[in-house]
């Protein structure tokens, strides 16, 4: 596709979709529509104002989750947020106590560095900050999926760890 759209607008993001989708053509072949279709969905054109349609990029998020990432960033973002995708991996208590322990650094980190930027007003800081706050971001997503995880598989497994962390306290 070698059209330019306007970074935030609704074309770019389906468009990146489909490079996330592994280009025009694969998207093409996981829609079943044809690739000069879902190329003129990404025109603001007369012909067809509406885009390709909200089914189409939910099915398209489905079989990829690259393009669902896309997706999700430019959503996320009309709705005054980011996203931030979940790396969990394990979803056992010890994994939950880890991640817990990377969260709080992250936060350590994301409030110094948010603290320099205060305190230089300097560009690189400011920068640096907002790295320091979207890693934050993401370890809470990655604690935040562990624990749905762990309601989903097996709740007790943090009262059990809870008995055993105070039984070696003692």
């Amino acid at each position: 596709m070698s059209r330019n759209h306007p970074a935030g607008s609704v074309q770019d993001a389906v468009s990146r979709a489909y490079t996330a989708a592994g280009g025009l053509e694969a998207a093409s072949d996981m829609l079943g529509l044809t690739a000069s279709t879902l190329s003129e969905a990404t025109a603001k054109s007369a012909k067809r104002p509406h885009g390709i349609g909200v089914n189409h990029l939910d099915r398209l998020a489905r079989m990829s989750p690259e393009a669902a990432r896309v997706l999700a960033e430019h959503f996320a973002a009309h709705a005054g947020g980011v996203f931030h995708p979940s790396g969990a991996g394990a979803g056992g208590a010890d994994n939950l106590l880890a991640q817990i322990g990377v969260s709080s650094k992250e936060f350590g980190e994301a409030i110094s560095a948010g603290m320099s930027a205060i305190q230089s007003g300097d560009p690189q800081a400011i920068n640096r900050a907002i790295v320091e706050h979207d890693e934050a971001g993401a370890a809470i997503a990655d604690q935040r999926a562990l624990l749905v995880k762990l309601r989903e598989t097996n709740g007790g497994a943090v009262a059990s760890l809870a008995a055993h962390l105070q039984a070696g306290a003692r």
